[in-house]
């Protein structure tokens, strides 16, 4: 086979191992997927990257912002679209370099605001990606949030937290309706209840082996520390100990608040999981 037609053939069998992006909200189960698949042979999933965070600039008590490359670079004479174009084919290559190196086929990106972000990633990335959002009763999502804090990630209010629980919601919604080939929703009390069964489904859906081991390599080393939610540190593997807690530790006036913003697009999501 000619030269010309071996690197033809790289090129595209590398376009059809299509990137797996991850999001949902924080403490919902993102670091426990991310973790799961990046324990699989074919996929590199390492810790939060934070590409579209950096891009879009959203730090906003950073005294050096307007120094960032990617600030910096909104003062040439292009659009976004063009902008997000061209750092997104740079993404896609570092991280398929990263992942060939580890001798991986496919990459993935975990972000809890992936769902937010998804028109920036199209934007980016083009059609080229399958996304996956973890579902978790909201009273549990926000209970956690509350003992974990994210002081850096999240506005300290309870209403606000559930406004960004309610944007990445409806992003999601609103994804699933314009890719519905594209779009899976995981729902987080059946990956933490039956792991085999509901990671077996999503492996299915994604196109990917299942050899029933992935369970078992949560924590190694392997799977890297990084920007990483920091209870996993406090686990040894899956569980559904926290299953509940938000009736139990949220006060009555917040869980009936919490039912009223996000019944209506909790329930349109889990009529969305793949257990459906």
């Amino acid at each position: 086979m000619a030269i010309r037609d071996l690197l033809r053939r790289y090129a595209s069998e590398r376009e059809m191992e299509t990137p797996i992006l991850i999001g949902g909200f924080y403490r919902s189960g993102t670091t426990l997927l991310r973790r799961l698949l990046d324990a699989h042979p074919a996929v590199h999933c390492p810790p939060e990257l934070k590409f579209m965070r950096d891009v879009l600039g959203e730090y906003g008590d950073d005294p050096y912002g307007h120094l960032r490359f990617f600030n910096a670079c909104r003062g040439l004479p292009l659009d976004e679209a063009e902008r997000l174009a061209v750092w997104g084919r740079a993404y896609a290559e570092l991280r398929t370099r990263a992942a060939e190196r580890l001798g991986k086929r496919r990459w993935a990106d975990k972000d809890p605001e992936n769902a937010r972000y998804l028109p920036y990633w199209e934007q980016a990335l083009g059609s080229n990606f399958v996304y996956v959002h973890l579902l978790r009763d909201p009273l549990d999502t926000l209970a956690s949030v509350r003992e974990m804090g994210f002081e850096k990630s999240l506005p300290p209010v309870l209403t606000e937290q559930v406004a960004r629980w309610r944007a990445n919601g409806e992003a999601a919604l609103q994804f699933f309706a314009r890719a519905p080939e594209r779009g899976y929703c995981l729902s987080y009390e059946a990956l933490v209840e039956r792991p085999e069964a509901t990671l077996g489904a999503l492996l299915d859906r994604l196109g990917l082996d299942d050899d029933g081991t992935l369970t078992q390599h949560l924590n190694d080393p392997a799977r890297g520390r990084g920007l990483e939610d920091p209870k996993i540190d406090r686990t040894s593997g899956i569980h559904g100990q926290s299953l509940g807690r938000g009736a139990r530790e949220l006060d009555a006036a917040s869980r009936a608040f919490i039912h009223s913003e996000l019944d209506g697009v909790y329930q349109a999501l889990s009529h969305s999981t793949l257990e459906r």
